[in-house]
């Protein structure tokens, strides 16, 4: 059985890392992304994808409102919030309106495919013929008994998973060696933030940097390894 996602996000490229998260999952398909709320309704009343990956802060319909509306359409949709709102009365509102997580940007991607396992877990469950038990009902409808796991370590005091990931993402889209200027341009960070991200992977080895001489200073020249 293959899980349908729709991606909400109106970063284009947090929704692309979604994507990747996603795809790279066994069981697991994406079939649509929409960047704004308005789209999103749209795309999931035409695809009725079994997961929604949403986002809160968005354009013309927050996230919020679109889960309202989904339950509204009756759209048969299980919905992750994936959002920077922190505070109690957007928890609790995803709660109330049927959220199966929530998850804080920015947060370690373990933390997404850890729940992504989970709902797999809950799907195959709900996928079973016959009568339940007791404990096969507990186990779907506790998310505890699920286990989802906490992030792994972390990284360096500064750093965060997902600007990794850009940073990973965009380095290995290059054909060739880039300088850390370069790359900032291309994933729209800072090249100072670029730079400390690049030299953190050197130093886990998914990258490699060697020295371009030509006129004036040498330039640091960074590529993935593949």
């Amino acid at each position: 059985m293959t899980i349908s996602v729709l991606i909400v996000e109106d970063d284009p490229m947090v929704a692309h890392l979604h994507e990747r998260a996603i795809e790279r999952m066994f069981g697991y398909s994406v079939v649509g992304k929409a960047k704004d709320g308005s789209q999103a309704l749209a795309l999931a009343e035409k695809l009725k994808p079994a997961l929604v990956i949403l986002d809160v802060y968005m354009p013309h319909v927050d996230g919020m409102e679109v889960l309202k509306r989904l339950r509204t359409l009756r759209v048969p949709s299980d919905v992750i919030m994936i959002t920077a709102a922190r505070d109690a009365e957007h928890l609790q509102e995803a709660m109330r309106q049927g959220a199966l997580d929530y998850i804080i940007k920015p947060f370690k991607l373990q933390r997404l495919t850890s729940s992504l396992k989970a709902y797999a877990t809950r799907t195959s469950g709900l996928a079973r013929p016959g009568s339940l038990s007791q404990l096969e009902i507990d186990t779907i409808m506790h998310q505890e008994r699920l286990r989802i796991t906490p992030s792994s370590p972390a990284l360096p005091k500064g750093l965060n998973e997902l600007t990794l990931e850009r940073i990973l993402s965009g380095l290995l889209e290059e054909p060739s060696a880039v300088t850390a200027e370069d790359l900032a341009s291309q994933c729209g960070v800072s090249r100072v933030t670029a730079r400390r991200y690049l030299e953190y992977l050197v130093t886990v080895y998914q990258a490699r940097v060697e020295l371009s001489y030509g006129t004036g200073r040498p330039a640091r020249m960074y590529t993935a390894v593949r």
